[in-house]
């Protein structure tokens, strides 16, 4: 007779903890003291938003998303949006948190799995990426001419 197998014990980790863990984690692995800080402040954004008492097991996608476009992330003080990097920024670093917890089995699963890359996905090429057909043989037949003739050529 097989045995009922319980789920491993998840404690109730509030998000200012796991912050604090994250932190010193970084501080330990010999991250540079400027990104500690930096990590730091991003966290606390998070914390106003979600709440630092808030457990990080009941976090949802949805809290992930509400959090990525709140204002405390889009926006500075004066009202401007945040540049582009900024915003990023801040959002990965919750994510890296949450992965941290799940990591260090605190979560079975982030909420913020997959909400990043969605968001980051490129909706089409960049221009710069797209080079018409002839142009792409064209630089390729000159990338292999240049190579037959290097090889040809006596070493000195």
């Amino acid at each position: 007779m097989a045995k009922n197998k319980k789920p491993p014990f998840i404690p109730r980790i509030p998000l200012g903890d796991l912050g604090d863990r994250y932190v010193h984690h970084l501080e330990v692995a010999g991250v540079a003291v400027d990104t500690v800080r930096a990590y730091a402040i991003e966290l606390d954004t998070a914390y106003r938003e979600l709440g630092v008492e808030t457990p990080i097991a009941e976090l949802t996608r949805a809290d992930i998303e509400r959090f990525n476009e709140c204002k405390r992330v889009t926006r500075l003080q004066s009202g401007r949006r945040r540049g582009k990097r900024a915003v990023e920024k801040t959002r990965r670093v919750l994510k890296l948190a949450l992965d941290f917890a799940v990591h260090m089995g605190l979560l079975r699963t982030s909420p913020a799995k997959d909400v990043l890359a969605q968001e980051q996905a490129p909706t089409h090429e960049p221009a710069y990426l797209e080079v018409p057909q002839a142009e792409a043989e064209a630089a390729a037949d000159a990338a292999e001419a240049t190579l037959a003739t290097d090889a040809e050529a006596p070493s000195a």
